[in-house]
């Protein structure tokens, strides 16, 4: 008989019964409830247009990086061409002495 009194207190002591006491028992408390659920709401349809812009933008730089990667290339190899041949003309102005730039490389 005491665990049936213990669980009936369970029951009517748990978080979800205090909810329903409460609104039967204030008309303020359900609008207050009813408030934080909206919120809650307005919050999930923004967090979703977000990341429908999220993988639009994703998107966007994929190709923008797909399109850029070609002269990316080019650049560094005309940069490397360039790098020879400063070396080679600083090396022969200091009568063939071998000259390394160092710094980036790309």
């Amino acid at each position: 008989m005491l665990s049936v009194v213990q669980d009936l207190l369970s029951r009517l002591t748990s978080l979800r019964m205090q909810h329903l006491f409460m609104i039967q028992a204030s008309p303020r408390y359900v609008e207050r409830v009813s408030e934080v659920l909206r919120q809650k709401l307005k919050q999930a349809d923004i967090l979703v247009l977000k990341g429908t812009t999220m993988v639009e933008r994703r998107q966007e730089a994929l190709e923008e990086q797909s399109r850029l990667e070609p002269r990316v290339d080019l650049l560094g190899g005309r940069t490397r061409e360039l790098q020879k041949q400063i070396e080679a003309d600083i090396s022969k102005r200091y009568h063939g002495r071998p000259v390394n730039l160092m710094g980036v490389n790309i």
